[in-house]
């Protein structure tokens, strides 16, 4: 109004009606997105970016920007997760009430110093009590050994140990967060789990890997005595990067890494050499005693060829890889107090003597054994015969059969059912102990233990731990692995591979298009000259 301090409204519209314009709100900060969603990210910490800016955009009519979608999750889950740089600082205390929850428990923390009041902050190694009790009682001398990516800011590596169970299940002996994977931290990881195990008859063990770095000079120097075997599939992605391609020259390498007797050995050897003679003399200088079961010393009664052991493990914790350090380990530690428990209430409701997984394959080997024919001998050994010259001794007092295969897994072979059968016997009672389930309970009666909060942990007196020094590279971090030649490439049906074969060469996985023998390489081809040079 004119003269005065007041305003008067002469027309009042009440219904506004105006389009909504999808943009961008600059008022739409992190600070206010953050207080009204911390509680979602906090039901599900793993929320996609995408999902997380499809339901601001459902529920508060605005679309933000992905940055500011990734700074609010950031500020969400170092709220709910606490700060990296903050849960250093609680390791010690950490590691006390680990000792104090878990008796038995072995927690080595290693720093290096740095001023009068701080240290800095190198690797830490965990073994639990239950963890180490479980195995020494119930699993059988065999451990894989492997490390792992970790994905958060200060990055590192985590090296685990797991060994297998008597339903063949991974039994995780020991983990521990380095700052990289080379000879030195491999030595020190070692010689804690030696020490843990109570190693003393190294030739009793028995080890694989996946040969990671600095892995085989620590071993030289830890446990030189100790049984080393490498995983197969590790060995063909070298096999195949040195240039052996090709189905044939796979089904081969793969032939005599099953081989459970020399004479199978040596015939897919001679395979090897029919198709390549370079492959055969790559394949020499690796002592078959590391990769073939034909080689492999039968006390460990396990004749695996990979190491699944650890890749699964790795899998099962992948979520808590790129958490603050005393929440991936106590996630980790979560994830194996409950899987204790859960197998263990499992077992209980089956009431069968041998372990599910055994008594499974154990089945599939009695209808096996009906296309044998077994004779014998009048004492406790049977020959057995399955067909096509390929005659087997069974000896039943000694629970082992020519075949090998009963000695190296320490459950029956279909040539030693069909013996046992003929002797009016169950299977059942020549299956090795480390497969029954007074064994298994003998692993799975050890619980992990609760842990209290960390606002209940007794303060200590020690220097204060800084985080490590990391240098953080240009771009957004990445969290995928790089994936291995052989993993992307296209591949066959099972059936088209062992359907197919070359009408020219003979030779079986591919056909005459991609015949090595009509179409060489590109490298070999000879040069066409191009229109340009002619005349």
């Amino acid at each position: 109004m004119y003269n005065e301090d007041s305003i008067q409204v002469k027309t009042y519209v009440g219904k506004h009606e105006c389009p909504r314009i999808w943009r961008e709100n600059p008022n739409c900060k992190v600070a206010w997105l953050m207080k009204r969603y911390v509680d979602k990210f906090r039901l599900n910490p793993s929320m996609p970016i995408t999902t997380f800016m499809e339901t601001v955009k459902e529920e508060r009519m605005v679309e933000i920007h992905i940055k500011t979608a990734y700074r609010v999750r950031a500020q969400c889950l170092k709220i709910i997760e606490g700060s990296h740089l903050d849960q250093y600082t609680k390791l010690w205390e950490y590691c006390d009430e680990l000792r104090r929850t878990n008796p038995g428990s072995t927690v080595q923390m290693k720093v290096l110093p740095y001023d009068d009041a701080h240290v800095i902050f190198q690797r830490i190694y965990i073994c639990l009590g239950a963890c180490k009790n479980g195995f020494k009682n119930g699993c059988r001398q065999l451990v894989g050994l492997d490390g792992c990516h970790l994905k958060g800011v200060f990055k590192g590596q985590l090296l685990s140990a797991v060994g297998m169970d008597a339903n063949n299940q991974t039994w995780v002996i020991a983990y521990a967060i380095v700052e990289l994977e080379n000879k030195d931290r491999w030595v020190w990881f070692l010689e804690l789990l030696a020490a843990d195990l109570g190693i003393v008859n190294q030739r009793a063990w028995t080890f694989i890997s996946d040969k990671q770095k600095g892995l085989i000079p620590a071993f030289e120097k830890v446990l030189p005595n100790c049984n080393h075997r490498f995983c197969v599939r590790h060995l063909y992605t070298n096999y195949k990067a040195d240039g052996f391609k090709g189905k044939g020259l796979k089904d081969a390498l793969w032939n005599a890494a099953k081989a459970t007797t020399i004479a199978d050995f040596r015939e897919s050897m001679v395979e090897v050499n029919r198709l390549n003679e370079k492959a055969y003399k790559w394949l020499e200088k690796r002592p078959a005693l590391h990769w073939s079961r034909s080689h492999f010393d039968t006390h460990t009664q396990c004749d695996i060829l990979l190491n699944n052991l650890c890749e699964s493990f790795n899998s099962f914790i992948l979520r808590s890889r790129d958490k603050p350090i005393i929440t991936m380990l106590e996630t980790i530690r979560v994830l194996l107090m409950k899987r204790i428990w859960l197998r263990r209430d499992a077992m209980r409701k089956d009431k069968r003597a041998i372990c599910p997984k055994i008594q499974k394959k154990l089945e599939e080997y009695k209808l096996k054994s009906s296309h044998t024919v077994a004779t014998w001998s009048g004492g406790e050994k049977f020959e057995v015969d399955e067909g096509r010259g390929n005659v087997f001794v069974v000896d039943l007092n000694g629970c082992t059969c020519s075949c090998r295969r009963w000695d190296l897994t320490g459950f029956l072979c279909i040539h030693g059912c069909s013996a046992i059968y003929y002797a009016r016997r169950q299977p059942e009672e020549f299956v090795s102990s480390w497969y029954k389930k007074e064994k298994y309970f003998e692993a799975y009666e050890n619980l992990i233990q609760p842990v209290q909060g960390m606002k209940f942990w007794e303060p200590s007196e020690n220097k204060c731990i800084l985080p490590p020094t990391f240098k953080r590279q240009p771009g957004r971090p990445k969290k995928r692995r790089h994936r291995e030649a052989d993993e992307n490439e296209f591949k066959l049906s099972k059936r088209w591979q062992k359907s197919v074969k070359c009408s020219v060469c003979k030779a079986s996985g591919h056909n005459k298009a991609r015949c090595p023998t009509i179409h060489p390489p590109p490298a070999v081809r000879k040069g066409r000259k191009s229109k340009k040079n002619k005349g």
